[in-house]
């Protein structure tokens, strides 16, 4: 058990470490080009991508969670998967090249049909990315597929800006996601020796995994997504666009630390899915993680959500804040959700994954519909959003409990200093920007960030080390954080300096 805990604290390492960096390079691309690009440049992509991605769909089999999750899978399973991939891939390049027209014409926007032949080609290409890549996350290897990774974000970051700087429109983006995923192929077998074979003797035992993976995705997806085809449809692209580029921001601190994770832990807990009490020992640290490091993410973004939209984006964009803060509300929300996807999967029950977010689902469309079809504005519809994920998180709690008999002094224990240090830092940060000019000129907002930046992060870590020192300093992420070289290396550096 040390050894897989530890290897997949390293793994959580590395897979926050590659999402930071990728949200970081994606931030930089963003912000270069929103001031490029026009919202309706955004609102005609995302448009497109509402569609493709929900076609998409089809092919997420989920056949790397398959591989991933059976232990003795041999090499004729990774060509299996791989050559279902190509085949599935395939088939969905060729309904998005005959559905271009029709996709255009739904949304009443002719330039939607060539950017869908783009995306056709995405698609086909795809398919014949390595399917070796997998074996590093099986055999917990995450930092060669760090490595992977950043250098197919870096390459497409210079290559999209450079586009843009040369189109000046909505082409860059398209052209530069093609050239992602071309570079992303090249790469991947560069990276890993493994060379697939076409061969589909374990289809059906593939298949039947899949088939709730693929149900889940669609859920997910319609989700995290379908709100862009709805607004879309009734408002038009450059709502969208507004919409698209505050979800990108306030999601930031979940997509960097909570879902990278949860993809590091899928391994961990598959190996131990056979030990009940290993495994609520593994979830609960891992849960506790989440909790420590992205809840007061989420919130220190949206308490400078303001001078970050001012500086990196400009006040042509300001009205976009409080449709992020109110969006950084549903992050923390997703934190309380817990590692319940990576869980669900390794005990085998993918269905309880879509059940909790089809119930979500139900509560959230209508009322979206309803806002929209009543002119209500884009911050009605982020609150809709957290209402929404608010409402499933007993069903998803009950669920959890049941797998790995969870009680409430189990969350009480790991969830209540994180809470109670982010109420603190929040309270530090929101008495002290009171005093500080609030005009909109880029110079106030650089002097807020950084004042109020590392205000936030030294508050927070003395309320939550405060807090651990009053509860007697139990087991948990603190102590492996206090305990741990790197940190007793750091503080003994700093004990020099003042000395």
């Amino acid at each position: 058990m040390n050894s897989i805990s530890s290897r997949v604290a390293k793994g959580a390492f590395w897979m926050i470490g590659l999402r930071l960096l990728q949200r970081s390079l994606g931030l930089i691309s963003t912000l270069v080009l929103a001031r490029l690009l026009l919202p309706d440049d955004f609102g005609v992509i995302a448009m497109a991508l509402a569609i493709t991605g929900f076609v998409e769909l089809l092919t997420m089999l989920g056949l790397d969670m398959a591989l991933i999750q059976k232990k003795t899978a041999t090499h004729q399973h990774f060509d299996t998967a791989w050559t279902l991939g190509l085949l599935f891939k395939g088939a969905s390049a060729l309904l998005l090249l005959t559905s271009a027209g029709f996709i255009a014409d739904f949304y009443a926007d002719s330039r939607l049909t060539d950017i869908i032949y783009i995306y056709a080609a995405v698609a086909f290409l795809s398919g014949f990315e390595n399917i070796g890549l997998v074996a590093y996350r099986k055999e917990l290897e995450f930092r060669k597929e760090f490595n992977f990774q950043i250098i197919k974000k870096l390459l497409s970051v210079v290559v999209t800006v450079s586009l843009a700087l040369y189109f000046r429109n909505y082409w860059a983006l398209a052209l530069g996601t093609l050239f992602a995923q071309f570079i992303g192929v090249i790469l991947s077998y560069v990276i890993h020796p493994y060379r697939p074979k076409l061969t589909l003797i374990y289809w059906k035992e593939m298949l039947n995994f899949s088939s709730w993976i693929v149900f889940n995705n669609f859920a997910i997806y319609a989700r995290e997504r379908g709100a862009d085809i709805v607004i879309g449809r009734l408002q038009g692209a450059q709502m969208v666009g507004n919409f698209r580029i505050a979800n990108e921001i306030s999601s930031l601190p979940t997509t960097a630390i909570y879902l990278p994770i949860t993809r590091a832990v899928f391994p961990g807990f598959s190996k131990i899915s056979d030990d009940p009490q290993r495994l609520k020992n593994a979830y609960l640290f891992a849960q506790a993680a989440v909790s420590v490091i992205s809840l007061p993410a989420v919130i220190i973004l949206m308490l400078l959500a303001d001078p970050l939209v001012t500086l990196l984006l400009g006040v042509n964009w300001l009205h976009i804040v409080p449709i992020i803060q109110i969006l950084c509300l549903c992050g923390a929300t997703k934190v309380a959700h817990g590692n319940r996807h990576a869980l669900f999967m390794s005990v085998g029950k993918p269905s309880w994954i879509g059940f909790v977010t089809v119930i979500e689902l139900v509560i959230m469309y209508p009322a979206i519909i309803y806002a929209l079809i009543h002119d209500y504005n884009l911050e009605v519809i982020a609150w809709i959003k957290v209402a929404s994920s608010l409402a499933t998180i007993p069903v998803g709690l009950h669920l959890i409990s049941k797998v790995i008999n969870i009680k409430r002094r189990d969350w009480l224990a790991i969830s209540w200093r994180p809470v109670t240090a982010t109420i603190m830092m929040s309270a530090v940060v929101t008495t002290i920007h009171a005093y500080i000019p609030g005009d909109t000129t880029a110079y106030t907002a650089a002097l807020q960030l950084v004042i109020l930046t590392p205000i936030c992060f030294i508050s927070y870590t003395l309320a939550i080390l405060l807090l651990w020192q009053l509860a007697g300093k139990p087991a948990g992420i603190e102590r492996k954080v206090i305990e741990s070289e790197k940190f007793t290396n750091a503080l003994r550096k700093v004990k020099g300096i003042i000395r």
